[in-house]
């Protein structure tokens, strides 16, 4: 083992990864909507299958590829929030996604993530090897390849900052030497190497954000999807970012990323969602169906 994870307990880790796999849904930080649900789902598929690309990093340059979604129209709160939204992005390319504050950009995320079900439209993730596209319809297969950075960082402040990584990466498929390394590396790329034995609630909030994102380097999915992740963060760390981010898309990822701020990402594509839509601020329609009262959607901003 290496450096403060070293001295990491067996059993705690153990404890830590069942329970938080136990709530787990994806993401690789915290959904605004869901805070107790952090968490990547367990990314292991059988050796030798076409899919098993999807949970190795060191392939995906070798699958072409290409997320799709079309007519894409989502309902919160009886309110109509996105509509008709339709974009294509290619293995290698991140899609840059802007609008003002309330233009449905989070949203689109979430339901990209599988955490919120579209009232209309489709999307697909084809892998370019000739077997079926898998569909954001079929939740558990679309998360099994998406990893989710939201804006909530999903820290846990009574462990150190190392402790916060490990179970992460053994929810990601790394075997506990290499566990080890890619943590020692994901907290010296993000400057926190040196807290690494510290407890996280010692972490200031452009810390925490660091935090939370160094999990991107452990993450085993092909598509990442990140709400203004440079959120809380200075320059020099806002750099680091990008730069992780076209490392992913190098080898072959893709990007889906909210963001106020240029990222220096090489020919980007872009979504601008704006608030004329659908008149969505408008109230439901009279007679309009109501939408399910246990929909865990209705509360909280959009």
């Amino acid at each position: 083992m290496h450096g403060a994870v070293a001295e990491w307990p067996l059993g705690l880790l153990g404890a830590l990864a069942f329970l938080l796999g136990a709530v787990a849904v994806l993401a690789v930080a915290g959904d605004a909507d869901h805070p107790g649900t952090h968490m990547m789902s367990h990314p292991s598929l059988p050796q030798g299958t076409a899919d098993h690309h999807d949970v190795d990093p060191h392939v995906i340059a070798g699958v072409k590829r290409v997320l799709t979604f079309q007519n894409l129209t989502v309902r919160r709160g009886g309110q109509t929030v996105l509509d008709g939204v339709t974009g294509t992005v290619p293995a290698g390319r991140a899609l840059i996604v802007t609008g003002p504050n309330g233009a449905g950009k989070s949203t689109l995320l979430r339901t990209l993530a599988g955490f919120l079900p579209p009232s209309g439209g489709s999307a697909t993730l084809a892998s370019g090897q000739g077997a079926d596209p898998v569909r954001l319809a079929d939740r558990g297969a679309w998360q099994e390849r998406v990893a989710y950075a939201g804006h909530l960082d999903a820290v846990k402040p009574a462990l150190g900052v190392a402790q916060n990584l490990l179970p992460w990466a053994a929810l990601a498929g790394w075997e506990p030497d290499a566990a080890a390394e890619a943590v020692d590396a994901a907290l010296a790329r993000f400057g926190l190497q040196a807290m690494a034995a510290r407890p996280a609630g010692e972490c200031s909030a452009g810390q925490r954000r660091r935090l939370g994102l160094a999990r991107l380097s452990l993450a085993r999915r092909p598509v990442w999807l990140m709400d203004e992740p440079t959120a809380s963060l200075d320059t020099a760390s806002a750099a680091t970012v990008a730069a992780l981010v076209a490392e992913h898309l190098k080898g072959g990822g893709i990007a889906v990323i909210a963001t106020h701020l240029e990222l220096g990402l090489a020919d980007p594509v872009r979504l601008p969602l704006d608030q004329t839509r659908a008149a969505r601020l408008a109230p439901p329609a009279a007679g309009a169906a109501a939408e399910p009262a246990d929909d865990p959607f209705l509360a909280g901003d959009w």
